[in-house]
């Protein structure tokens, strides 16, 4: 799984998800830039919202890295924070249409539009590969029963989002083959100070008997853009210690 060299960027560079695989791409040699709506720890800022600050910050990563080799994409609002944005965590009946369309933005439109600014650069690379972060609940509905009593129901916008996203995996895959290969890792729930009765559910259900954490998704993100995986395009790379097996 050489990366060494590899000219990557990773969007959502503050989040749970993207800072660890920066840290992880960098202890393996790669050249990477993190975007990132926050000024203070992103390499390059931008607002994913806005389809101009994403080309913009497209732009400038390819202009400083010389060309750019990799993509990951995990910049989202997550099921429970999102960013504490009002209409997102809430009952159905509470939850709001700016933050549904907030989230589709936020993932599965600026993946449209990093691609179209991207996909020029990429192709010129020789071995380009993407990088989408699904979820469990792009695939499949939530189980309800784990939260029951626990005041966490889970946002509409992020599986919409998460299944945007696995659908548009094969669409790219297909529309830049055999230049640029395209993939998702798809973790299922991640350890993040749950209540202790949501992990202790959560827990029952997974063959492996624990939720995932961000390091789970290392390996199978850095194998994506090796060239160990050089003949796999289109796939949705599960890593959910078994929870959609039943």
């Amino acid at each position: 799984m050489d990366v060494k060299g590899r000219r990557v960027l990773v969007t959502g560079s503050s989040g749970h998800v993207g800072s660890v695989l920066i840290a992880a791409l960098r202890d393996a040699g790669a050249q990477v830039l993190g975007t990132d709506h926050h000024h203070m720890v992103a390499d390059i800022f931008a607002d994913l919202t806005s389809s101009e600050s994403t080309r913009r910050a497209a732009r400038m990563v390819v202009e400083r890295l010389g060309g750019l080799d990799g993509l990951v994409h995990c910049a989202a609002l997550t099921g429970q924070g999102g960013g504490m944005r009002k209409g997102w965590v809430a009952p159905f009946a509470e939850q709001s249409v700016e933050a549904f369309e907030y989230s589709l933005r936020v993932q599965a439109v600026s993946s449209f539009v990093l691609l179209q600014e991207l996909a020029p650069a990429l192709k010129e690379s020789g071995h380009g590969s993407v990088v989408l972060l699904g979820s469990i609940y792009g695939m499949v509905a939530p189980f309800m029963p784990l939260y029951e009593g626990l005041n966490m129901e889970p946002p509409l916008g992020y599986s919409a989002t998460k299944g945007a996203i696995d659908q548009l995996v094969r669409h790219f895959a297909a529309l830049l083959a055999p230049e640029v290969r395209v993939n998702c890792v798809t973790p299922g729930g991640l350890l993040r100070g749950q209540p202790e009765e949501f992990i202790r559910r959560y827990e029952r259900q997974v063959p492996l008997g624990r939720m995932g954490t961000e390091q789970d998704l290392v390996g199978p993100t850095l194998f994506l853009l090796s060239e160990s995986s050089g003949y796999i395009t289109g796939h949705n790379l599960v890593c959910d210690g078994g929870f959609t097996i039943w």
